[in-house]
């Protein structure tokens, strides 16, 4: 087993900034950050985890986010299967452990 102490110090730092790195740009492609999407679930769960016309306002007054930033949140959302648009309501629910 390789252990920390046996790899040199410069090794060492070049291997937690490609880390760094690498996480950094999963924010860059996805268009918004972990604090970010958990700031958009408090938001819904907020609102009972159901958002329609009437209420998204809310929600986007809780996060401050761009209709920009909030489509690609949702969309990110919807293929990780975490939200479903709903008709009755013409939006979206949250699927959570935090939901009703």
């Amino acid at each position: 087993m390789i252990q920390a102490a046996n790899i040199p110090f410069g090794l060492r730092g070049a291997a937690v900034f490609a880390a760094l790195a690498v996480a950094g740009c999963a924010d860059v492609e996805r268009g918004f950050s972990d604090r970010e999407l958990d700031r958009f679930v408090a938001a819904m769960i907020a609102v009972e985890c159901k958002v329609g016309a009437e209420n998204a306002g809310v929600v986007e007054k809780a996060t401050g986010f761009s209709e920009e930033k909030l489509g690609k949140i949702t969309g990110y959302l919807r293929e990780k299967q975490l939200v479903v648009r709903t008709d009755d309501l013409a939006g979206i629910i949250l699927i959570n452990e935090g939901c009703p």
